[in-house]
């Protein structure tokens, strides 16, 4: 077992030497390669447009770092009926309900690092109404 911590990055060539009770001995070189410590992403969203209901609503997350592409996906709370969350961290749809959703999300990205939303995000749901025009006489 080879334990320890390295310095840097790189190939590492090494032998092993070894010698039994009669003296007979065997040798063999090695290789280790040890690449850098991969850069988990970030998200970089921290605030989320309101929407309102019966319109088209489409955002997308942002994350930095880490290796594109990244996967997103929802994991506690709940978006709006209506709206989706795309695998490319797209939020869109058509809302069908007022309220205010609470969720969390999480990207990973393709060296499998994750990053999880450092809070809850919170999309707003609002109904507009219009008034209609008044008649002049």
């Amino acid at each position: 077992m080879i334990t320890g911590t390295t310095s840097g990055s790189g190939t590492f060539n090494f032998s092993v030497r070894l010698t039994d009770s009669t003296a007979e001995a065997i040798s063999n070189s090695f290789s280790i390669i040890v690449k850098p410590a991969a850069i988990p992403p970030g998200i970089d969203t921290t605030l989320i447009p309101d929407a309102t209901v019966g319109d088209v609503y489409s955002r997308a997350l942002s994350a930095s770092s880490g290796t594109p592409p990244y996967s997103w996906s929802l994991v506690s709370g709940s978006l709006p009926a209506g709206l989706v969350l795309s695998a490319a961290g797209l939020i869109q749809g058509v809302p069908s309900s007022t309220g205010s959703f609470n969720f969390i999300v999480t990207v990973t990205d393709s060296a499998a690092a994750t990053a999880t939303v450092a809070g809850t995000l919170t999309l707003i749901i609002i109904l507009v109404r219009l008034k209609a025009p008044r008649r002049l006489i």
